[in-house]
């Protein structure tokens, strides 16, 4: 049975609490928890800024998962200059701050942290670049391991396929360790269909993301596809708010999924 969630991207302005009540409302089964990091953050329900036992007594006393931890790190940062770079710089930045996600999600029971792998750069070797990014992720995955939490690579950048995400995994070693978050309008743009992405990555998959502005029967088709197929993971719905600026009422919006939200609960007959 499909499980469904909705992104705090949606609603920046929202507390932890309203939140909860609110993916309660609409018969959501969790909430993903949107990022920014410990620094400053735009968003009002931050998890970073809040207690991790405060944060689980809310999600516990409303009876909601939290699916995941969702992120914006990436792990693509260029070595400058070339090989010297490596004895010179620092460029496990992206790794540390990823561990401590990790173990953010692990303290407020989060299953999982979604990262990104990042974009090429200039006229650089696209084998170069997976290399460095596949080298930084299996230290972020060695870490998760001792903390149950998994972790997801999404699709999107210079990776918005889920034959390009295959290459990751496999150069880093780490398969049937490091899931898939994928992200089906990154890949829509990259040229590749939902059915396409599944048969790809098949049981790699942890989550599907969908745009919630798509149009209904475009979200209706994906569901009866993942239904179809046995899915069985996370739907997450993604309406981003918090980049693209005030564009309505969130509570609008989710109200307007409830229905599509029954619907990834029922079993094919």
């Amino acid at each position: 049975m499909i499980r469904s969630a909705f992104s705090t991207v949606a609603c920046p302005g929202w507390t932890l609490d309203r939140v909860v009540s609110s993916a309660r409302t609409w018969c959501f089964d969790a909430v993903e928890l949107r990022t920014t990091g410990f620094g400053t953050s735009p968003l009002a329900c931050e998890p970073a800024h809040t207690s991790a036992a405060k944060v689980r007594r809310i999600f516990d006393e409303g009876g909601v998962s939290i699916a995941s931890l969702a992120t914006d790190l990436c792990f693509d940062e260029p070595i400058r200059p070339p090989v010297i770079g490596l004895a010179i710089g620092d460029h496990e930045r992206s790794v540390r701050r990823a561990r401590l996600m990790v173990d953010l999600a692990a303290e407020i029971e989060s299953a999982s942290v979604r990262v990104f792998a990042g974009t090429k750069h200039g006229r650089e070797h696209m084998t170069t670049c997976r290399r460095r990014i596949s080298q930084r992720l299996f230290k972020v995955v060695d870490h998760s391991r001792t903390t149950g939490v998994r972790v997801l690579l999404e699709n999107a950048a210079s990776f918005p396929t889920a034959s390009s995400l295959v290459e990751i995994i496999a150069a880093s070693d780490l398969e049937g360790l490091l899931g898939v978050s994928y992200n089906v309008a990154s890949a829509r743009a990259g040229g590749e269909s939902l059915g396409q992405g599944l048969d790809v990555l098949g049981d790699r998959i942890d989550s599907v993301r969908l745009c919630a502005r798509d149009d209904r029967q475009t979200l209706r088709s994906a569901i009866v596809e993942l239904r179809t197929r046995g899915f069985s993971g996370w739907v997450v719905f993604e309406d981003d708010q918090l980049w693209a600026g005030d564009q309505g009422d969130p509570g609008q919006t989710l109200d307007g999924l409830a229905e599509l939200v029954v619907e990834a609960r029922e079993r094919v007959a």
